[in-house]
């Protein structure tokens, strides 16, 4: 190849890079901003809201002590805190006192929640769609970011999506996870960006409840805030 267009391939290598970069920019912001205008075309009635502010009867207070561990419940800085003294490996679950049906017609669902960064193998997130206490779904977000979707039927687990990592996860805060029901159709979003959809319809409607995870001696807190359960209008 003559040194005039090894130079030229050169140029135009270089150039076809940065077209392709800018264009998995416009990509990314495109689709991030889609799903957010998607939402906000959405009409929605609000079903349940809680932001711990204050003391409510609504959520558990009494402490769990087993033989697996012990967990203690409070209210702290407007957040619905778990203390976790794992001796064997745990999933949590609780539900609300007043058990809140998801709505037929569509929903959405969202908390904040947090948990120490050094908490290697914990996750906090939803459990929805709950039949009963072996069939449900649960959305999972651990403390580097990766987020888990199963479908627990009759006690046997079966992954829905593969693991995957939000680009949005705040390690040293509050992140929201969301999930929005219509039908058999599901998305999973992470800090108001939409990270994965899915179908499946193995569970209906149902109810929800919030969820922590960790490995056998485990001594961690998960917190969560900002809990809201919207109802799609027709």
């Amino acid at each position: 190849m003559s040194p005039s267009k090894s130079k030229l391939f050169s140029l135009f290598y270089k150039r076809s890079l940065t077209i392709l970069s800018l264009i998995l920019v416009l990509l990314f912001n495109f689709e991030t901003t889609f799903s957010q205008n998607e939402n906000k075309n959405k009409s929605y009635e609000t079903v349940y809201q809680q932001d711990f502010s204050e003391d409510t009867t609504d959520w558990n207070l009494e402490p769990d002590n087993y033989d697996w561990g012990s967990i203690e419940y409070s209210f702290k800085d407007g957040m619905y805190c778990w203390s976790m003294d794992l001796q064997e490996g745990r999933s949590n679950i609780v539900i609300p006192s007043n058990i809140i049906p998801l709505p037929e017609e569509g929903y959405q669902i969202s908390v904040e929640t947090s948990f120490d960064p050094a908490c290697k193998g914990c996750d906090s997130g939803i459990m929805f769609n709950a039949q009963d206490p072996s069939n449900y779904y649960f959305v999972g977000l651990d403390v580097k970011g990766y987020v888990s979707i199963y479908a627990n039927q009759n006690n046997k687990w079966d992954e829905i999506v593969e693991n995957i990592k939000s680009k949005n996860f705040d390690s040293s805060g509050m992140n929201k996870i969301t999930v929005i029901n219509e039908g058999n159709n599901f998305q999973i979003q992470i800090n108001d960006s939409r990270l994965t959809i899915f179908k499946d319809n193995r569970f209906k409607e149902g109810i929800f409840g919030l969820v922590a995870e960790g490995p056998k001696k485990t001594k961690t807190t998960v917190c969560f805030d900002n809990l809201e359960v919207l109802k799609t209008k027709k």
